[in-house]
């Protein structure tokens, strides 16, 4: 698994069989952990055809990470004076370029 390859700690979204990821639950999930490093997803499961919202998942994880970083490590840069939504939408961006630059 992954995350055994990486030494994570797992805490699992416990999903019934034959049923996609329910993005709410995700991130109710994630709200409750502050600290967490990754969010592992299966795009397509092929012995039940189910495929889950890759696009909004990736979204949640953004947000997931953004809103803990804004707080802790950005609080002191100088660009912190700009609205929440505008720093909210430029580490979007950063991290939508990155992930396209990969």
């Amino acid at each position: 698994m992954l995350v055994q390859t990486f030494d994570l700690a797992v805490t699992r979204v416990d999903i019934p069989w034959g049923q996609a990821a329910d993005p709410e639950a995700v991130a109710a999930r994630l709200a409750d952990l502050p600290t967490v490093k990754g969010v592992p997803l299966t795009h397509n499961e092929t012995s039940t055809g189910v495929t889950n919202d890759l696009a909004l998942a990736t979204e949640i994880s953004i947000l997931a990470n953004f809103i803990p970083n804004d707080y802790l490590t950005f609080r002191h840069l100088p660009g912190h004076s700009r609205s929440w939504l505008l720093r909210c939408l430029r580490f979007h961006a950063t991290c939508v370029m990155g992930t396209l630059l990969t």
